[in-house]
């Protein structure tokens, strides 16, 4: 099983992706891969969607502050995809919680709500960062998404191999990215900042 087979999923299949939804980000010049992304149209009103993404990075140094660091940029990934389907990403994070070794927190805002999952996988280390996004203004959507889990062979986070000073040396000096640890960072806070097509901000 590779690491491609962690996936996040729901309580019922999602129809095929839809070309009118939300697009995925292109982080084709980062060493990030997208391993994950459907977007489906509610009913074919593309005005409500449903996202299910994964991202993935090898990584060969991790501590509890990137961990931390991760989950941020990648809820502000879910909340930037909301933005660019509707208009409007605004969401509170309402929880965290963990689901056998994998990190969960969940987001709510008014029409919206999300799920955001950062696991790992071993041999090599991958760090997994995957999200389910409901843009919707019924109960439907958001009970979906509260019913999603992380499935894959998930395994414990590395033990911590870089302080919390080292972290910071390499956010100030980007060329030392600790073995590559920051790409998935950097790739995320890419996709955070991605705006809608056809808009001038």
């Amino acid at each position: 099983m590779s690491s491609a087979d962690v996936v996040v999923e729901g309580p019922t299949a999602l129809g095929p992706p839809e070309p009118r939804a939300v697009q995925p980000p292109e982080l084709s010049t980062t060493s990030v891969r997208t391993d994950r992304w459907i977007a489906t149209c509610v009913d074919g009103d593309c005005d409500r969607q449903i996202v299910t993404a994964c991202f993935s990075s090898s990584v060969s140094a991790w501590s509890p502050e990137v961990a931390t660091l991760v989950h941020d940029k990648l809820d502000d990934t879910a909340r930037n995809t909301a933005f660019r389907a509707r208009g409007d990403g605004a969401m509170a994070m309402h929880g965290e919680s963990v689901e056998g070794d994998t990190a969960v927190r969940e987001l709510q805002g008014d029409g919206r709500s999300a799920r955001t999952f950062l696991a790992f996988t071993r041999d090599p280390d991958v760090v997994h960062a995957c999200f389910t996004l409901s843009i919707s203004d019924g109960e439907a959507g958001r009970d979906w998404v509260q019913h999603t889990h992380v499935h894959g062979p998930v395994q414990p986070a590395p033990e911590p191999s870089v302080s919390l000073t080292a972290l910071s040396a390499c956010i100030h000096h980007p060329r030392h990215t600790l073995g590559g640890v920051l790409a998935i960072v950097v790739a995320l806070s890419v996709a955070a900042i991605v705006r809608r097509p056809g808009r001038r901000y």
